[in-house]
């Protein structure tokens, strides 16, 4: 695996030397894009930096997000090393790699910190923390979870209150560096965690942001400062789409659908009605505990993952619905020991058995709880209500879901799911017409979106390493193609349009301007 990651990184640094003009003059002006050890994502990283060093006439570094002290510094640097990825970065035109000492705070900027720190006396106090009016709230929740396998905050304990005050520092640490007099544009792989952090500070400060991947490229601002952060404009971005564009795309959104999920024809299915009205079956589909929580925002009824199911659980010991529990598949183990508390808790909570696909509930399911899950797009085909417990979710756009924000309107829902039950209908179009806009209108720049999707799905079948991507490019990268991109990506940079849309009709994705 070592050699195959070396010799990997060593060939995409040679494409990189040969197609990316090298400035060897340094400019006080910077760009900076985020040093991701993930060798695939530097191809998208490779363009977006080149095209915005030239249109700013500025320089490209690479940065690390967290504090190093100088033993840390010494092991990135070995790891770096022996991987190859310093030179990797190199190759594409990274003077250097910025990384941040644990900072000097003055005693000005120490006491507006600990002001902060005093003020926050919930989860949701913590949610909504702004960083002289930047929000950043959700990032040091997400990553807090994250990095210490924790299902919930508990403030009042000195480890959460230690890491508060480091990722508050970190917080100025960005604030003060993220100066738009030098820094001309921000590119970062994630919105999410600290790694979104940096993101949503340089939006805030009118620092062109991107946030890149193969998939998926976004131009993030404060209206839309996360990726795929306008669910709730979908129908409207619809119209906007050529017929000619749009309408091969959603035939072939039917197509996936019935392939990954249904195995059979849209216009069979039907579920028998439950004659037990009193007594529903409920499938509650849990979420991984750890994994980007606010990935889509804050408006949702509960803070976390923890407290939705603790309420749930409650909810259970006062109804006569039948409760099953389904665990997200992603960390499944971690996910199943942290469930366990629940179930010992909750005893009307019964867990549904491992590796169980959604198609084999279908006939024994009435009503489904999520946050904002997948299976949002998948129930309500069978006609199986689906509620969420947010209202900026994925599907909040349409009314194939029933969403929430408010958790007083949220209990009135699932103390009387049988209202939801009765009579529900859906477009099934518009599930189709979601699929599509979520997953096949982004630009590709393995070629397109049905390729991209091919390899994705050849990665997760046949666990195949990521780093196989890379050299699945290399050796169908031509030069034209490379001219080819280039162009699109400046064309979407030019444009400022949030989401970086395309044309997946032809063997290779296209760039499309939706008139805003």
């Amino acid at each position: 695996m070592y050699f195959s990651k070396l010799i990997n990184n060593y060939h995409l640094s040679g494409f990189n030397k040969k197609f990316f003009q090298k400035n060897i003059n340094l400019k006080k002006k910077k760009i900076l894009v985020e040093f991701y050890e993930f060798t695939p994502t530097t191809i998208p990283f490779s363009y977006f930096a080149n095209i915005l060093a030239k249109k700013y006439d500025a320089e490209i570094n690479a940065y690390r997000i967290n504090f190093y002290t100088f033993n840390d510094k010494i092991k990135f640097f070995v790891k770096q090393f022996i991987f190859n990825y310093r030179n990797l970065y190199k190759s594409f035109g990274s003077k250097k790699i910025i990384l941040p000492e644990v900072d000097k705070v003055s005693e000005k900027e120490k006491k507006y910190i600990l002001n902060l720190i005093k003020k926050i006396k919930t989860k949701n106090d913590l949610l909504n923390l702004k960083f002289k009016g930047i929000p950043i709230g959700d990032y040091l929740y997400d990553e807090y979870l994250r990095s210490f396998n924790k299902i919930t905050i508990n403030l009042e304990t000195d480890h959460f209150k230690n890491y508060l005050l480091h990722s508050l520092k970190l917080t100025n640490f960005w604030f003060n560096k993220l100066d738009p007099k030098y820094i001309k544009s921000v590119i970062i792989s994630h919105t999410a965690y600290l790694i979104g952090l940096i993101g949503t500070i340089a939006i805030y400060k009118k620092i062109p942001t991107y946030r890149v991947s193969l998939s998926s490229c976004f131009y993030l601002t404060k209206k839309n400062p996360k990726q795929f952060s306008n669910f709730h404009e979908y129908p409207s971005i619809i119209k906007r789409i050529d017929k000619k564009v749009k309408n091969p795309q959603i035939k072939q959104a039917k197509k996936k659908i019935i392939k990954y999920f249904l195995k059979k024809d849209l216009k069979i299915l039907k579920k028998p009605k439950n004659n037990n009205n009193n007594n529903l079956n409920v499938l509650v589909s849990a979420h991984c505990f750890t994994d980007a929580v606010h990935v889509h925002g804050i408006k949702n009824c509960f803070s976390d993952y923890y407290e939705w199911i603790d309420y749930i659980g409650k909810t259970s010991l006062k109804s006569r619905h039948n409760w099953l529990i389904k665990l997200h598949p992603s960390e499944y183990d971690n996910n199943l020991k942290n469930m366990n508390y629940f179930l010992k808790k909750y005893p009307h909570l019964k867990l549904v058995k491992k590796n169980t696909k959604n198609l084999k509930l279908i006939n024994n399911i009435d009503v489904v709880l999520t946050v904002y899950g997948t299976v949002g797009r998948e129930f309500p085909l069978f006609g199986i209500p689906v509620i969420n417990a947010s209202t900026c979710g994925p599907h909040s756009g349409y009314k194939f879901n029933h969403h929430f924000d408010n958790i007083h309107k949220y209990n009135k829902a699932i103390t009387n799911l049988q209202k939801y039950t009765k009579n529900f209908k859906i477009d099934k179009s518009k599930v189709l017409e979601f699929y599509y806009l979520r997953y096949c209108l982004d630009f590709s720049f393995l070629f397109n979106s049905k390729y991209i999707n091919e390899i994705n799905e050849n990665l997760r079948i046949k666990n195949l390493h990521p780093h196989s991507v890379s050299e699945i490019w290399l050796k169908d990268i031509k030069s034209a193609v490379h001219l080819n991109i280039f162009d699109q990506v400046k064309e979407f940079i030019n444009s400022k349009q949030y989401r970086f849309t395309a044309n997946n009709n032809d063997e290779y994705s296209s760039f499309i301007k939706l008139n805003e």
